[in-house]
């Protein structure tokens, strides 16, 4: 029983030894570039990366002077950049930043940085085929789709159109039963999380 028990902590250990070997392994080969913040641009910005490059888009408010900003720049832990945070590059009208993060093993990762200028999230046209109909724009946010009494309305799948950069759920093109529910909610949501909602209802008239 003795033997079991030492056998067993003799296992537990040297698991733990190889998890926290792994944890360090990842840890000095992360490269990776957190967050890229500009001064006065409160928006945000879109990180993606894959096994062999990264991408970050910076939203900035229309008419920004980007042609030489200064960025916050935050790295993996141990990681180095290069141009370094602070170091002043131009974003403006379309350029491409590149920028290389050094992990703290030695291992590379080139990252690309442009500036895209943020529209608001939002439902820019709303258009119903098949059915006679009118629609109106309300404010806050609504949506009224004036349609011929006894139309049938149990598969209405709307054109949707959008502000840049913006998706909609549910999506353009997918129907809905206003038949059952003369309401529907639509949700805009722009890449960095800012979204609106708009509700859309169906009269008859």
């Amino acid at each position: 029983m003795k033997r079991s028990i030492l056998l067993l902590t003799i296992v537990t250990l040297l698991f733990s030894a190889c998890k926290d070997d792994d944890n360090e392994t990842l840890l000095k080969s992360a490269r990776i570039i957190r967050s890229y913040k500009i001064a006065n641009q409160p928006v945000g910005e879109l990180v993606n990366y894959s096994a062999a490059v990264g991408t970050v888009t910076v939203f900035v408010e229309p008419g920004a002077d980007v042609s030489a900003v200064k960025p916050n720049i935050t790295v993996s832990d141990q990681a180095t950049i290069t141009p370094a945070s602070g170091e002043t590059v131009d974003l403006s009208n379309g350029k491409t930043v590149k920028y290389t993060v050094k992990a703290q093993s030695g291992l590379e990762m080139d990252w690309e940085v442009t500036a895209l200028t943020y529209e608001e999230p939002e439902i820019k046209t709303f258009t119903v085929n098949g059915i006679e109909n009118n629609v109106v724009f309300q404010l806050p946010n609504i949506i009224t789709v004036n349609y011929q009494a006894g139309s049938d309305i149990t598969a209405v799948a709307p054109v949707i159109g959008l502000s840049q950069h913006a998706t909609v759920a549910p999506a353009s093109g997918t129907a809905v039963n206003f038949q059952e529910n003369s309401t529907q909610t639509y949700t805009v949501t722009h890449p960095t999380g800012q979204q609106k909602t708009y509700v859309v209802k169906f009269v008859a008239q």
